[in-house]
């Protein structure tokens, strides 16, 4: 994905790639990246005879993953940019943990939002430095914990 993410012209090959994303748990992620693929990507070689709707059907129809695989920094600077973020906002979200969430509903208005007395961004961050968690473990315990303020970014579903 990393060649993907330094050449924009990469083609349609990464369609295969972004329908892989999808199956370790990232669908809204490919979602968005498939979206933003020119039409001719489905039509040459890497594109393999997928067109866009069944692309799209393919991604949304993954099982939700319990425990997706975390994207690596040039990948989430990659969706941060195809969103319309900035570079300086996705490392700044990402220092402590923004998109480890890996749930599309985990947005910076849930991670922003106040829970007695601390943002869900800073309790989960917190808990993966203080309680050696991981991203997901810690998403999911903040999220049970304070589930109106950041019930959202409940990795293993809705409350």
């Amino acid at each position: 994905a990393d060649a993907c993410n330094t050449d924009p012209n990469c083609g349609s090959w990464a369609l295969l790639q972004y329908m892989a994303l999808a199956t370790v748990g990232h669908r809204e992620t490919a979602a968005r990246r498939v979206k933003a693929m020119p039409p001719s990507a489905f039509k040459d070689a890497g594109g393999n005879g997928h067109s866009l709707t069944n692309t799209l059907y393919y991604i949304a129809t993954r099982p939700k993953v319990k425990n997706p695989i975390t994207l690596p920094q040039s990948d989430i600077n990659a969706d941060a940019q195809l969103s319309g973020s900035s570079s300086s906002a996705a490392s700044s979200a990402s220092s402590e943990s923004d998109a480890a969430c890996g749930v599309g509903t985990c947005t910076s208005e849930v991670l922003n939002a106040i829970a007695d007395g601390h943002t869900c961004r800073s309790r989960i961050h917190w808990m993966t430095t203080h309680e050696s968690m991981s991203d997901l473990e810690a998403c999911a315990f903040i999220s049970n914990e304070y589930p109106d303020a950041c019930g959202a970014c409940n990795p293993e579903g809705s409350l």
